[in-house]
């Protein structure tokens, strides 16, 4: 019984590591998650942006704390394609704040 249990744990272990592998013929599938990566970067970049411009506006209201935002934000802010100059300011007034 135990010889026949660890020879299924094997052949599990084997089948998972396989689905993980990536397929060696690429497909359109490949190009359109590319694509795909891209539009939910650029997304994030937006959403961060809203974030971070709702925030200067929080007196107003409407403003709530993102971690996921708030995380993009300090990855991003030494690339300037990804956090515009104007933003970056804003980003400055909110982390001394």
């Amino acid at each position: 019984a135990i010889g026949k249990r660890k020879q299924q744990q094997k052949r599990r272990r084997k089948a998972k590591q396989r689905s993980r592998q990536p397929s060696r013929h690429s497909s359109g599938a490949d190009a359109a998650a590319a694509a795909s990566s891209a539009t939910d970067k650029a997304t994030a970049a937006v959403a961060a942006l809203e974030y971070l411009q709702a925030w200067c506006r929080r007196e107003e209201g409407g403003w709530k704390f993102s971690k996921v935002r708030q995380s993009y934000l300090l990855r991003a802010w030494p690339d300037p394609v990804k956090l515009p100059r104007e933003a970056f300011g804003l980003l400055l007034c909110r982390t001394c704040r």
